[in-house]
This record gives structure tokens, C-alpha cells and sequence, in this order.
């Protein structure tokens, strides 16, 4: 007789929702600071409590980028492209205005 072997499904891989676990150490305080901060946010759990936290500490970090580069830029023109841009910029706000009454 043969022996038909079952084979597993295979589950789709969700690349969109994949998880590292990641153990950590810290001190106490900083443990007590994740569960409440997990209670005032309604948090699922401490890892997406901490998922958020890192999510708007990226976001804080890309909008500190991008004000550096932004003054890089406008430190870095001439006068006369400060002037024409300063131009651009009043009658985009005439225009706009003018489309708003």
C-alpha cells in the first residue's frame, strides 16, 4: 500500500505586516511609562505602543530634514533667486486669493 504524504498549506506571506521580535532591556520607570502610555492610547499591546512611538519619532525626524534642507536651500540662493521666488510666491497668493471670493 502507499503512503500518501500530506503536504501544509503554505500561508501567503504578508510583507506588509511581517514582525522581528526584539527582546530589550530597561529600567523599570521606562516599562511604566510604555504600559500607561499602552492604556492612555488604547494600545493593543506594548509592542504597538512602542510601534507607535517610533513611528512618530520617524516622522518628527523627516520633518526635521526636510526644515534643515529647506533652510540649506534658501541660504544657499542668490539674492536675485530669493527676489524671484519671493515674486512666485505673491502672485500664487493673489491668484489664490482672487479664486477663493
Amino acid at each position: 500500500m502507499a503512503r500518501v504524504q500530506r503536504q501544509r498549506a503554505k500561508r501567503p506571506e504578508r510583507t506588509s505586516d511581517r514582525r522581528t521580535r526584539l527582546t530589550l532591556s530597561l529600567q523599570q520607570s521606562t516599562v511604566e511609562f510604555l504600559r500607561q502610555r499602552q492604556a492612555e492610547t488604547k494600545a493593543p499591546s506594548v509592542s504597538a505602543c512602542m510601534e507607535n512611538l517610533v513611528d512618530a519619532y520617524q516622522r518628527q525626524s523627516a520633518t526635521r530634514e526636510l526644515d534643515r534642507q529647506t533652510l540649506a536651500y534658501y541660504d544657499s540662493i542668490s539674492d536675485e533667486e530669493r527676489a524671484e521666488n519671493n515674486a512666485w510666491g505673491q502672485l500664487g497668493e493673489r491668484e489664490f486669493g482672487a479664486a477663493q471670493r
